[in-house]
């Protein structure tokens, strides 16, 4: 019984808290008390946001009924708690800050969380999909999923940057000197600009063929200031040839998005031939992916994440490798030093020219 009490509280719980911060992020509230948080401690660290209800509703214009019942889920859930009962103000629980309002954070989760709960809200299409099979392209996802989604994507390049350089020393200290990086699907440029603030000496180029896309990263170029060595163009990886007086890169990133491409693994071959070709010799690609294994693999181990991302993508044109599938993908191309590095929940691949 003890068992049963802490699964139903637990899985209520974490339930519950997706989609308060799912909605909260929505109705702009997270965004608010962390322009509130920024203008009252300038210099200093934030341990936690206070506000009054009466404020949110004025400022946010809410509904005081709903707004009411999302304070008092958020409560139990432990994301807001009460700081004077007489003056009716509340403030965000420890930790809350950090995880759900800063999105500078480094341990930042908001943007996970609300792609997990804007997908949710696509599962009547998956349902209908479980008797026809039937796919549908990313291009028909709306822009604001597709935004979350690489918000959150944004936090795995991070953690792929600390494992190269954790790993890679020499290499990343030869690339903080000067070089070319290139990475392949940069969307919303929020992990190219990740990389572009850690290199300052580099050249950086992103590719990606979502216009929209394209356009809000060349604006976040341009607004920090970075337009002197980074170039963001709206081109296929196939189509892309580096301009005659340039040099080749150093190092190539793939953050996410290898399993976004095309599902014919002929196609995903050239691509990564075609990426050898780009590279210079003893340079680096660097993908960073979800590795699914097999469901009946008697050596699998538990995948929590793993299986978050495959269940997230389910209705769409993904394909997932295991280490043995991408082993042998790669074995069809011109790599021949191919690399598995893991640590904890995470992982990536190196592949080297």
């Amino acid at each position: 019984m003890d068992q049963f009490n802490i699964f139903v509280r637990d899985n209520i719980v974490g339930y519950l808290t997706v989609i308060l911060v799912g909605i909260g992020r929505r109705l702009g509230i997270f965004q608010y008390l962390y322009k509130k948080a920024i203008s009252e401690n300038i210099d200093k660290k934030i341990e936690s946001v206070s506000f009054s209800v009466s404020e949110l509703i004025t400022k946010l214009d809410l509904n005081e009924r709903y707004l009411d019942g999302w304070l008092t889920a958020a409560i139990e859930v432990g994301l807001i708690e009460i700081e004077n009962n007489d003056t009716k103000l509340l403030k965000t629980c420890p930790y809350i800050y950090d995880f759900f309002i800063d999105s500078n954070n480094p341990v930042f989760l908001g943007a996970a969380y609300g792609s997990i709960y804007r997908i949710a809200l696509q599962e009547d299409d998956v349902f209908k999909n479980f008797k026809t099979g039937k796919l549908i392209s990313r291009a028909q996802i709306p822009k604001d999923i597709v935004m979350e989604g690489h918000r959150a994507t944004a936090r795995m390049g991070n953690t792929l940057e600390n494992y190269f350089a954790k790993h890679f020393r020499q290499f990343q200290k030869n690339l903080k000197k000067e070089g070319k990086i290139l990475e392949i699907g940069c969307g919303y440029g929020y992990n190219l600009l990740n990389w572009a603030k850690k290199y300052k000496k580099c050249g950086i180029i992103g590719l990606d063929i979502d216009e929209e896309a394209v356009n809000f990263t060349r604006e976040q170029v341009l607004k920090n200031k970075l337009d002197e060595r980074v170039e963001v163009l709206t081109i296929s990886i196939e189509d892309y040839e580096i301009p005659k007086d340039k040099n080749k890169f150093d190092l190539i990133l793939l953050n996410e998005v290898l399993h976004e491409m095309e599902m014919d693994d002929t196609f995903r071959k050239n691509v990564i031939d075609r990426l050898y070709l780009l590279l210079k010799e003893g340079g680096i690609v660097l993908i960073g992916e979800s590795i699914i294994e097999d469901l009946f693999d008697p050596s699998r181990k538990p995948q929590l994440l793993e299986a978050l991302h495959k269940w997230q993508e389910i209705g769409l044109t993904s394909k997932f490798y295991s280490e043995k599938s991408f082993r042998e993908l790669i074995a069809l191309t011109s790599f021949k030093n191919v690399e598995l590095i893991k640590e904890t929940y995470n992982s990536f691949w190196v592949l080297k020219k």
